[in-house]
């Protein structure tokens, strides 16, 4: 679509046209260059939905930033990580939004978890759960939906008990055990998300993942479910964040 058509689209009195208008600019790389020729413009309904791109644009721009700087900063947790990737891939979500999900799993009061198995039974008694199955969907990967839904692929139950394990005060490190992936506290007593059994592993039978290798996994993951729901779009999007992350590894 040429620049004058959709402008004069953006003009509209008609809000239907002028939002279908709003997405196509927000799809393009040029997007900057449109918003700094129109952000002054004297017609009103173009000023107004210039400056709510620009809005969505300067947030859609932080959330890259708040993924680089997730993997980066290594004061930064897995869940900081796994918030950034939700809110680019579901721009509807916000971090505000993902945590305010995240405290209704608190119980009140909050109880002082003093073993693994009773974490783990915390765990159960929130009644979120995984299935091995041949393939999840993509929104099965995402912290927020795992929290609405109680369910989801291992990776976002994971994390989702990980943030949980923080909030207790019993910190756990997310890693493969006999290739499945698993949650491991301080006196290696691994929990197993599929059912929430707990086990005891020897050293060499469990493997730590950092938040770079838990990343690229974990967006493979996504891309692999993306592939089969054919969403293109986040299939290219999933792909440059993949590619971000190896690239931050070196």
């Amino acid at each position: 679509m040429e620049n004058n058509d959709i402008i004069e689209q953006l003009s509209s009195d008609d809000e239907v046209l002028a939002s279908l208008a709003m997405k196509d600019i927000l799809a393009r790389p040029d997007v900057g260059d449109i918003i700094a020729a129109y952000m002054d413009a004297p017609e009103p309904n173009l000023r107004r939905r210039i400056h709510q791109i620009s809005t969505i644009n300067e947030r859609r721009l932080r959330i890259n930033v708040d993924f680089k700087e997730a993997l980066l900063d290594n004061r930064s947790s897995f869940w900081e990580l796994a918030v950034a990737i939700n809110c680019i891939i579901d721009r509807q979500t916000s971090p505000m939004q993902i945590n305010t999900v995240m405290e209704r799993y608190v119980a009140q009061p909050m109880e002082v978890v003093k073993s693994i198995t009773a974490f783990a039974k915390l765990m159960s008694d929130t009644g979120l759960h995984t299935e091995n199955v041949p393939m999840h969907c993509l929104t099965d990967f995402l912290v927020n939906d795992v929290m609405l839904n109680n369910y989801g692929d291992e990776c976002g139950v994971a994390l989702v008990a990980q943030r949980l394990g923080a909030i207790y005060g019993w910190p756990l490190v997310i890693g493969f055990y006999r290739n499945a992936l698993a949650l491991r506290d301080r006196m290696f007593n691994v929990l197993l998300p599929c059912e929430w059994g707990v086990t005891h592993a020897l050293t060499k039978e469990f493997l730590p993942l950092d938040k770079h290798s838990f990343a690229i996994y974990y967006l493979g993951q996504m891309r692999n479910a993306a592939t089969v729901d054919q969403l293109p779009i986040l299939m290219t999007k999933l792909s440059y964040l993949i590619h971000t992350a190896i690239v931050l590894k070196k």
